[in-house]
């Protein structure tokens, strides 16, 4: 017997720096283009063996209960990271 699923982390910088779990995928969680590429070159790095993915794109941030504000982020600033995320 074993595990036969796709086992991955879901990492972001801090966690990425710390190294990986053998036979493990490590994934990046980010929001802003610069970040967002400078993780998925480390990716590339530590496991090239791999694919580089985001598993977690922010659009905003946590809300706690009476937060006067929701907390998100301009789609005009989504829309240019993920334009921009996956090109070399």
């Amino acid at each position: 017997m074993g595990c036969t699923e796709l086992m991955f982390t879901s990492d972001n910088e801090q966690g990425i720096s710390n190294g990986a779990v053998d036979g493990v995928l490590m994934t990046a969680n980010f929001q802003e283009v610069e970040l967002g590429r400078q993780l998925l070159t480390v990716l590339q790095e530590k496991q090239p063996d791999m694919p580089r993915m985001c598993m977690e794109f922010w659009t905003g941030w946590f809300d706690h209960w009476g937060d006067k504000q929701h907390q998100t982020w301009s789609l005009e600033g989504q829309y240019v990271t993920l334009s921009h995320t996956g090109k070399r």
